[in-house]
């Protein structure tokens, strides 16, 4: 069994883990900031206890808070902000937890070099372990040119999964979209193995995060909480 990652979240230098309709309207793209960050299990124990409301968790996140890199992160790695909501009930067919994010410009058409993964890092039950990594990507897999290499084959294309810490392979899912500076990915709660609750932070990235850290993550410090 692959380690898990531990949920001591850094803030935006330090690295951290990283997909039923599909439109894409722009063209195809990925990010999941690897958030060890500085808030360990007190500080989740204290987000899973609060209050939150049902059905929707919502973070807005400063603009222009990218990483400095160089050269200069595109715009489109900047998350402004990043939402889980539930739709339906438990008896209903339409029952879906939905992610989705918004940054501050449209997503172009990308290039084949180009890595984009847009992620949610959950944790599902209060250990301070990372349990999934739901995410939209933008990647290449070829035998010349592979931008990340768990993308799955092919020239670049946009594709969705949810990285389960725990088992392999990669669930790829065709319900996200993909249009101007929003991206809206559906999933089934079954994805998640069921859980109705858990702590969450979103990140972008523009390498995989075995090889650097995210570009943006929000919130800044701490985690978000979902309960559906």
């Amino acid at each position: 069994m692959p380690p898990r990652l531990l949920l001591w979240r850094v803030r935006i230098g330090d690295p951290i883990g990283e997909g039923e309709p599909h439109t894409v309207r722009q063209e195809e793209a990925e990010v999941p900031k690897v958030r060890v960050v500085l808030s360990c299990v007190a500080i989740l124990m204290l987000v899973m206890s609060s209050p939150a409301s049902s059905h929707s968790s919502v973070v807005n996140d400063p603009v222009g808070d990218l990483a400095t890199q160089t050269p200069a992160v595109p715009a489109f790695y900047d998350i402004v902000k990043a939402k889980v909501h539930a739709t339906g009930d438990e008896s209903d067919i339409h029952d879906w937890i939905v992610f989705s994010m918004t940054v501050a410009e449209p997503i172009p058409q990308l290039s084949s070099t180009t890595f984009l993964a847009l992620n949610w890092l959950l944790d599902t039950n209060e250990d301070g372990v990372l349990d999934y990594n739901v995410l939209v990507r933008w990647c290449t897999r070829t035998p010349a040119l592979t931008t990340h290499p768990r993308c799955q084959e092919g020239p670049a294309h946009w594709e969705a999964t949810v990285n389960d810490f725990s088992t392999r392979p990669l669930p790829f899912f065709t319900t996200f979209t993909v249009e101007g500076d929003t991206i809206t990915l559906r999933l089934r709660p079954d994805a998640l193995a069921g859980t109705r609750e858990f702590a969450w932070f979103a990140a972008s990235r523009n390498i995989a995060a075995q090889s650097g850290p995210a570009v943006d993550v929000g919130p800044d410090v701490g985690f978000m909480l979902f309960r559906r």
